[in-house]
């Protein structure tokens, strides 16, 4: 019996011995996992051992790894010019260089929560995006110590519209990628208790693809893909705190059914209320009707363009061109006002003063409103120009740098050093898109 005691109590001991070393290991999972996935970058315990043993410090900030940010474009579609808001999907690809890692590269095994792991997080998106296949991990690249993060969203994103060329107007629909923080309770050596992850761009093993649009990424239907630009930001305004990430997505609208479905209304009834120059000019009533018929006819065009847009202190260019077609309205009201006076005056015999006036004044006006033609068709045919906004750097161009300075991609291979058209973007259109950078001089002069 002393035996069968001893036994079960070792038994129970042993039992226990398991379920802690199980719980322990649990907790320590989850701390790992908190720490990866939580609110803040990461440092894992055998990078702050390099960096001890080879700096003194983990937490010297100039140590820290900058972090190059390339985006791809898959989709985009659902632009909702009233919320401000868009549908994209997208892959945000990170990549760095650890030295922890001590020259691991390829199928070698690496366990990245012992290392740095950055973490970030679509800042301008409405909800969380979706992550497209799962949540991804960061794998080793075939150059030593390279790490790459590749995840792919679909998400609705916030941007601003600027509407003042509507409907000529090119919108830039934005992806603000911003990192996280590290942050774990250590102050750091400039004092601050926690560091930025430095976003950059993509020099090192991406930038002689840069930023792309997939082929069939245009899912909208009266707006064009263009190109694709981006640059490092910072939240705080500061040179040294480049902790966002800013894509622009430039998209040209297709006015063409616009200018005709809308334009062709406002020109036909400019044309028609020139006839009041026909009428008889003592017929005053029959004039100012077709004047005010024609401009409540403006009006009901306008309120179609206005439900198309967000509600702007400013005039768009349609704006202009309806106020354009009102004043010309109000001066042939005033002229009809005025001939049919004189015609019918009662100091005296006006009757050829009112048909000269008559005259005049509808070939001035109807000059006017040929001119104001004439700067329209002008402004449809450069404003609508694709090679025109392609060569119009918001940020600057990372695949022309790169081709210009090797060593800025001295760990890319390139098989061949000739320029072809790396664009992916459909609809048709051949596009050589531009894939960009921004230098510290045009961050600041974009911030601005």
């Amino acid at each position: 019996m002393p035996n069968a005691g001893a036994r079960a109590t070792a038994n129970r001991v042993q039992r226990e011995a398991v379920e802690k070393k199980s719980r322990d290991s649990k907790e320590k999972d989850t701390t790992k996992e908190s720490e990866r996935t939580g609110t803040s970058s990461h440092l894992g315990a055998k990078y702050k051992e390099y960096m001890i043993e080879h700096f003194s410090t983990a937490y010297d900030p100039k140590n820290v790894p900058i972090v190059e940010v390339c985006v791809k474009v898959y989709s985009v579609r659902n632009i909702n010019m009233q919320e401000g808001t868009f549908d994209a999907e997208f892959t945000v690809m990170l990549d760095w260089s650890d030295p922890s890692l001590q020259g691991a590269k390829g199928k070698d095994k690496v366990d990245f929560e012992d290392h740095f792991y950055p973490s970030f997080f679509v800042e301008n998106a409405t909800s969380e995006p979706e992550p497209v296949g799962g949540e991804a991990l960061p794998r080793l690249r075939p150059e030593p110590n390279h790490v790459t993060l590749t995840q792919r969203y679909r998400g609705n994103l916030r941007t601003t519209f600027n509407v003042r060329d509507f409907p000529l107007d090119v919108q830039y629909l934005q992806i603000l990628i911003k990192s996280r923080t590290i942050s774990d309770g250590t102050k750091w050596t400039n004092g601050e208790k926690s560091c930025p992850v430095t976003f950059q761009n993509p020099y090192t093993w991406r930038g002689k693809k840069g930023h792309m649009i997939a082929r069939n990424a245009d899912e909208l239907p009266d707006m064009t893909l263009v190109k694709i630009d981006g640059g490092p930001k910072s939240s705080k305004n500061r040179d040294n705190f480049m902790d966002q990430y800013l894509i622009q997505i430039c998209t040209l609208r297709e006015s063409q059914g616009l200018i005709w479905g809308l334009g062709m209304p406002l020109l036909s009834i400019m044309v028609i209320s020139f006839g009041v120059f026909i009428l008889d000019l003592d017929a005053l009533g029959e004039r100012l009707g077709l004047v005010i018929t024609n401009m409540l006819t403006m009006v009901a065009i306008k309120w179609v363009l206005e439900a198309r847009l967000p509600s702007v202190p400013y005039l768009t260019l349609a704006d202009w061109y309806i106020m354009l077609c009102f004043f010309l309205m109000v001066l042939q009201a005033l002229f009809c006002m005025l001939i049919s006076y004189l015609y019918i005056s009662p100091f005296g015999d006006f009757e050829k003063v009112a048909y000269d006036l008559n005259v005049y004044s509808a070939l001035v006006l109807a000059g006017i409103f040929f001119l104001a033609q004439l700067v329209a068709i002008y402004m449809a045919a450069t404003m609508s120009d694709t090679s025109a906004l392609k060569a119009r750097r918001e940020l600057v161009d990372v695949e022309d740098k790169a081709f210009q300075n090797e060593e800025l991609c001295a760990p890319y291979k390139l098989e061949t050093k000739e320029r072809t058209d790396s664009s992916e973007i459909g609809g048709g259109i051949n596009l050589n898109l531009k894939k960009i950078h921004a230098t510290d001089k045009t961050v600041k002069a974009w911030q601005k």
